[in-house]
């Protein structure tokens, strides 16, 4: 019994699911964990700079990833040979400021229409159903838009929903976007959360695919001159 519960705490023991890279540093929480660890070290008299204390985090983690490969491969094995792998690992760094899939449509004019935001009730459930996105794989894909380290995870997941938008008759650009909005601070319970836009992919209706809206064109007032 105390074998299996050590084999069960040391495959779930925290620890980093994958190397850092570039795409993980450049993450707005990853920066600001960044930032005020480095200005902490300088109160203890640490002078790192930023670029060198990710260099030191980067080799640790690299060297915590190995090390911790080759602890738990018996217990692993173990585990899954008795079919009680561990599913989830322990959170090591929580995401503050997710991103989550939001779907639009553009208008003549250039406007944005809103058909859904993972997360949120459907704007337009004749065009996406509410039934359709609670389902668990739908969901899964979506997160996937943000969390997979595959540039392509957002242009196909923005290609299959322009291909059920065309089948309702809806004309616009099809505009996917990665909205980042940090999560609500329990102490600051209905405070103002501004959103950002991580990234976005614009299918329009030519088939033609860009990663930034085109600009509006400016209608031309009757009788003015060419």
């Amino acid at each position: 019994m105390l074998a299996h519960a050590l084999a069960v705490v040391v495959v779930a023991f925290p620890a980093p699911v994958k190397r850092l890279d570039d795409a993980a540093w450049q993450k707005p929480t990853m920066q600001a964990e960044l930032s005020r660890w480095t200005e902490r070290l300088h109160g203890w008299g640490l002078t790192w700079t930023q670029d060198e204390l990710r260099e030191r985090v980067t080799s640790l983690a690299t060297a915590w990833y190995e090390g911790r490969r080759v602890l738990v491969a018996v217990p692993k094995a173990y585990l899954s040979a008795l079919g009680t792998t561990q599913g989830w690992y322990m959170f090591t760094g929580a995401d503050r400021v997710p991103q989550r899939f939001v779907l639009s449509v553009q208008k003549r004019d250039g406007a944005l229409e809103r058909v859904f935001a993972l997360g949120e009730p459907s704007l337009h459930p004749e065009l996406i159903s509410d039934a359709f996105l609670a389902e668990h794989r739908v969901g899964r894909v979506l997160l996937l838009t943000a969390w997979s380290s595959r540039p392509e995870a957002l242009p196909e997941a923005c290609r299959w929903f322009t291909g059920q938008l065309r089948e309702r008759s809806t004309t616009g650009a099809v505009v996917c976007q990665l909205e980042a909005r940090a999560v609500e601070h329990p102490a600051r319970v209905g405070a103002e959360r501004p959103r950002e836009l991580a990234r976005t992919w614009v299918i329009h209706p030519d088939g033609r695919e860009a990663e930034q809206l085109d600009e509006p064109r400016k209608r031309r007032r009757k009788g003015a001159k060419r």
